[in-house]
């Protein structure tokens, strides 16, 4: 009788209630959805007739919305570590309901940009923050396959959310929809999460991936395990800022380039129309691309795995600013996909691989604060290089290189040291 077993004596074994939590995680990608990009698309034409704003006031204000919501998710994450998954989730997933029902009631530019730092915070910051970090928690050898498996709710997301609201905005007005969201977070998600989320594993009597909680279990479990370090602590590594610029680098140029895309396709002799096909691509390949990854990620490490999307990432680059074929384009479009998939994928599994999981809200809020950043930053990058040079040559020939420096950087990442003391080192 193995001391490893995943089941309890005397009973029949069962199915291990971590992948619970990740089906649960998944449902909190999908209830992200009204937030995200995708969703909110939907609203710009309403809000512009709504406001009289111009295309680029709108821009303007949810760019800065954007970036004031990324401001607020470090301290999201040190509350989920100060009062666990549970009672954050409880917090947040209230507080997004009553801000789909403030969005409903806007009535000005003032109130509108309030309405989207609100929204972008409790969706794209807070919620996306609680899924990642709770998988983090029950999962260690498995980690890859169960964060897999809960972006299949984002993709769920993806698909189905912006359907729903234009459907409702075209029959019953955006204020409607947003009354909608309101009600079903409310009477489905908040409840829900209540019966369901068991913050740690230690909370039933078991250790990451099922294993029983036994003295020889932990011993071996614990060894295994990283340092947990303080977002503090962390900031005086060279780990944390690599691990920081290696989040900020992608959002910059996969932000930009969808936002550009269709700029950049005209500039190459190509027909705007064909950018959403490269999009779909783009998606398409995304999902299996996720599965495979999760489970490669079980038997490799995340470092050599996302250094490999780095230099894919450098290769896209390369097609769009040499190639003038749609065959080609496409092509690119599907690698673009595999590598923004495995790129996210990754970087949720190797942060607590390098500081720990017991302070990991406060650390992945920090790091979000990078890809926040970077992805409002990257359409203006992108922008400024065209209308400065009037091609986009200029800022793929920087790009390169930039892929290059993050895959090796990410490539040669450790878990830091931390001295006798507890006092960090640099490495």
């Amino acid at each position: 009788r193995t001391s490893r077993r995943r089941s309890r004596p005397g009973r029949l074994p069962t199915m291990f209630y971590g992948w619970v939590i990740v089906g649960f995680a998944a449902v909190t990608c999908f209830f992200s959805g009204p937030g995200q990009n995708f969703s909110l698309s939907g609203f710009i034409d309403a809000y512009v007739d709504e406001f009289e704003l111009s295309y680029s006031e709108m821009s303007l204000i949810f760019g800065l919305a954007t970036i004031a919501a990324g401001t607020a998710v470090t301290s999201m994450g040190s509350f989920v570590d100060a009062y666990g998954h549970k009672n954050a989730t409880l917090v947040m997933g209230s507080f997004f309901s009553c801000v789909c029902l403030f969005n409903s009631f806007a009535s000005g530019k003032v109130s509108l940009f309030f309405s989207l730092v609100l929204t972008r915070f409790c969706a794209q910051d807070a919620m996306s923050l609680i899924a990642k970090t709770i998988v983090n928690q029950w999962f260690q050898v498995m980690r890859g396959r169960a964060h897999a498996l809960m972006g299949l709710g984002f993709v769920a997301s993806q698909t189905v959310v912006p359907l729903i609201n234009a459907n409702i905005i075209e029959n019953y007005g955006w204020r409607s929809c947003w009354r909608y969201w309101s009600t079903l977070l409310a009477i489905i998600f908040v409840p829900l999460s209540q019966v369901l989320i068991v913050n740690k594993p230690a909370q039933v009597g078991l250790l990451p991936d099922g294993v029983i909680s036994t003295s020889v279990n932990k011993e071996k479990s614990e060894a295994g395990v990283v340092r947990s370090l303080t977002l503090k602590q962390a900031m005086y590594t060279t780990t944390f800022f690599k691990y920081w610029f290696c989040a900020f680098e992608p959002a910059v140029i996969n932000t930009g380039l969808l936002i550009s895309m269709s700029s950049i396709l005209a500039a190459a002799g190509i027909e705007r129309s064909y950018a959403p096909l490269v999009l779909s691509m783009k998606a398409i390949f995304g999902l299996p691309t996720s599965l495979l990854c999760g489970y490669l990620l079980d038997t490799m490490s995340p470092q050599f795995l996302l250094a490999i999307t780095y230099v894919i990432q450098g290769l896209v680059i390369v097609v769009f600013a040499t190639s003038s074929s749609v065959v080609w384009i496409l092509f690119a479009g599907a690698l673009f996909g595999c590598a923004a998939t495995t790129g996210n994928i990754c970087t949720s599994v190797l942060l607590p691989a390098l500081f720990g999981v017991e302070y990991q809200g406060a650390i992945q809020g920090a790091t979000m604060t990078a890809t926040i950043v970077g992805s409002s930053l990257g359409p203006l990058f992108f922008a400024l290089f065209y209308d400065s040079f009037g091609t986009y040559l200029y800022v793929f020939l920087l790009c390169v290189p930039l892929s290059i420096v993050c895959a090796v950087l990410i490539a040669g990442i450790s878990p830091p040291e931390l001295s006798p003391r507890s006092s960090p080192v640099l490495l």
